[in-house]
């Protein structure tokens, strides 16, 4: 029988902690750090390639750490390696009770995870560099969009005191730095643009998602580089799942509670996809008609938005497996509706 062997990883800016995990319930074979470099990778790499048992090739799996596991990534992949990325919420829920914390422990509660939960792990693949490319371009638009907003309420506050003091210098100089980030976003909204158009199958896609009324520049954007183009999510309700759209029931017993949707989520997603279901409310009949019948029920507008968006998701999936528009296909019948009431 193959012994199976992992690699746990604890990714920080200047180091990687290395476990090497052969048996949970023991210590690690190995527990070591290399710099966070092409250096220190390839140091790892040759460490591990003596320590490792024969016949046993490691399976590596780490925490999402954003640009700091990007190179090990990169390095891994170019040798073949297999390796899975895990959210560090699941590891941590997976261990149960656990007492202190240092990189090194870390990296062999990964390694133990990974060893336990390996007949569930999935391979790691990096999105090809256009994903790359529109993730950091809307990780940028984000924090740009935040500094817009803080200042535009700053603004607001600090030019009532005009009135008492001159505070012309603020206000100006505030003035000034909203319509620098007005023209940063403009020019990342172009250059998110631009990427799309260079590959033609997110062109394709984003295309067609926009056909979906409600699913604009930068929900269509976020949803590409979430999927990896369509890759990574089988159906609109795993993925509504984890934008947080999705009710689930909540009963125990002859105990019955509200549906709800889930906390953990991606928010931002989250947050973008109800700006999305707000603007559908109003520009998309077969929408508008739902949302009237929903009210008339008595439904509070959050629970209708919410609805409204798990609409969105799933009218997206269903373009992208067609390959062809979103078509509304009673919209006379529709408008009719809408004249009656």
């Amino acid at each position: 029988m193959k012994t199976v062997c992992t690699v746990g990883i604890d990714i920080s800016s200047q180091w990687l902690d290395v476990a090497l995990v052969v048996d949970p319930s023991a210590k690690p074979l190995s527990l070591f750090r290399v710099k966070n470099s092409q250096e220190g990778i390839e140091s790892m790499f040759k460490r591990l390639k003596k320590e490792v048992p024969a016949g046993s090739p490691p399976w590596f799996c780490m925490e999402h750490t954003g640009n700091y596991g990007l190179l090990l990534c990169c390095l891994l992949q170019e040798k073949g390696m297999t390796y899975s990325v895990i959210p560090a919420r699941e590891i941590q829920q997976s261990l149960g009770v656990t007492r202190g914390k240092s990189d090194r422990t870390d990296a062999e509660r990964i390694g133990v995870y990974a060893l336990i939960h390996h007949h569930k792990l999935r391979p790691f693949v990096i999105p090809q560099k256009s994903i790359l490319q529109l993730k950091e371009l809307i990780s940028y638009r984000a924090s740009l969009v935040q500094q817009h907003t803080q200042n535009v309420n700053s603004l607001k506050s600090r030019s009532k005191l005009n009135v008492v003091i001159d505070n012309h210098l603020v206000t100006e100089d505030l003035e000034q730095h909203i319509q620098r980030l007005e023209k940063s976003i403009k020019a990342v909204n172009e250059a998110i643009e631009k990427v799309i158009a260079s590959d033609p199958e997110l062109k394709q896609n984003f295309d067609l998602m926009q056909s979906v009324k409600g699913i604009g520049l930068i929900a269509a954007t976020m949803m590409l580089v979430i999927t990896q183009n369509f890759t990574q999510f089988d159906d609109g309700r795993k993925f509504a799942c984890y934008a947080g759209t999705a009710p689930f029931e909540h009963s125990s017993g002859l105990t019955k509670g509200r549906t709800r949707v889930h906390p953990m989520a991606n928010k931002q997603m989250k947050a973008i996809l109800l700006n999305g279901a707000n603007s559908a409310m109003i520009y998309d009949p077969e929408i508008r008609v739902y949302c009237q019948r929903k009210k008339a029920e008595g439904k509070h507008h959050k629970v209708i938005a919410n609805a409204v968006a798990c609409k969105l998701i799933n009218r997206v999936f269903a373009v992208i497996k067609r390959k062809t528009p979103f078509v509304l296909t009673y919209e006379k019948k529709i408008n009719q509706t809408l004249r009656k009431s």
